[in-house]
């Protein structure tokens, strides 16, 4: 009998993790400070358990992310510029519809906030 309590406590609070978890899936936007001035910038982002896989679009190129992986509401990932053989660490944390991003390259370090977005993926608008 205590056996059965003890299994069904923890399967209730297991489904209490799961239900409650953030979900980063999705399609983030935002603007990003760059030295030649400001950037928009598009993360298209999925995960399947605590990896990540996506996209990111800026500067008219679309780039694959990898290594990508969440932990609650902490995610991280690269992106490698083909173009230039750079690659940019991206460590961010997300709360509800807000993302703040840091980016780590090879030469210089940022922050920006993305905003979830409900529109269907298309290329970024340059900023007003």
């Amino acid at each position: 009998m205590i056996r059965n309590t003890l299994r069904a406590a923890f399967l209730i609070v297991l489904c209490a993790a799961f239900g409650f978890a953030a979900d980063v899936s999705g399609r983030w936007e935002g603007t990003a400070p760059m030295p030649e001035g400001p950037m928009a910038v598009i993360y298209t982002l999925r995960t399947d358990g605590a990896t990540l896989t996506g996209t990111v679009q800026a500067a008219g190129m679309e780039l694959p992310i990898s290594d990508g992986q969440v932990n609650g509401e902490e995610l991280s990932f690269k992106v490698v510029v083909e173009v230039e053989g750079s690659q940019y660490l991206h460590h961010g944390k997300f709360t509800g519809d807000t993302m703040q991003m840091a980016v780590e390259g090879p030469v210089s370090e940022f922050e920006f906030t993305l905003k979830r977005s409900s529109q269907p993926d298309s290329p970024p608008q340059p900023p007003k």
